[in-house]
């Protein structure tokens, strides 16, 4: 069941007035409301089924991660060794 237009429109609004408030204090907690935010932006301008949308965006989420991983783990630098005191 798809929430009427005057629905997602007020969802939008308090979304937006949420993140507002929040991004200069909190950006992370802002994130809580960009993120739905940008979600219903988007099925305002290309609706698509709900589950197709949960589905695309849990995939590009977990790729997203895996990338993240991948490249934190290929640039990590060695932990630097205290300095050996008996060395001169």
């Amino acid at each position: 069941m798809q929430p009427s237009v005057a629905v997602t429109l007020a969802l939008v609004v308090v979304l937006q007035m949420l993140t507002e408030l929040l991004v200069a204090r909190h950006y992370g907690a802002a994130l809580v409301f960009i993120t739905p935010l940008a979600l219903l932006v988007v099925q305002v301008s290309a609706p698509e089924p709900v589950a197709q949308l949960l589905l695309a965006r849990g995939v590009e989420t977990v790729i997203g991660i895996a990338v993240g991983v991948v490249i934190a783990v290929l640039t990590r630098r060695p932990p630097h060794d205290a300095p050996d005191p008996d060395d001169p």
